[in-house]
């Protein structure tokens, strides 16, 4: 059985392996000096949500980064979602999201990117309720397009 809590310093390394063992995610070429950076900064910061999903043994199985005013200080940014790729089918993704919308803090909804290419994370947030709403060309990295999902 799977448990969602508040990552700790501890759990860093971990969740950094995760990160880094995704093949997506190579397209955007982060350092992990600077990943860990990220951690410690959503770890040390109140308007940050950084959570884990892990299991009896606190092995850590995937993880998310919510900012709580990361959209205009008026409603919240999906900051980051990773699952382990050995974790993949038990609805680790949708825990963690249905965790961070139940405690999110604000009324205004709650924005993410997805990249135009992953098209199983836009079926998977459309499956959530969440709404493709705009397109940043190049946001993130030159030649990468990302899609805005919105859910108020």
């Amino acid at each position: 059985m799977n448990k969602i809590r508040k990552a700790q310093i501890r759990d860093l390394d971990q969740c950094l392996k995760i990160y880094l063992n995704e093949d997506f995610f190579k397209i955007y070429q982060a350092s992990s000096t600077g990943l860990m950076n990220m951690f410690k900064e959503a770890l040390d910061q109140e308007d940050f949500i950084f959570i884990v999903a892990h299991d009896e043994d606190d092995v850590i199985f995937g993880f998310a980064i919510f900012d709580r005013k990361g959209a205009f200080s008026r409603s919240g940014y999906l900051k980051l979602i990773v699952i382990d790729v050995a974790a993949r089918g038990q609805h680790l993704g949708e825990s963690l999201i249905h965790y961070l919308e139940e405690n999110k803090n604000h009324k205004n909804g709650l924005f993410l990117l997805v990249t135009s290419s992953n098209e199983k994370a836009q079926k998977f947030y459309l499956k959530l309720g969440y709404e493709k709403v705009g397109e940043l060309k190049n946001y993130v990295k030159t030649g990468i397009d990302e899609y805005i999902f919105f859910k108020p």
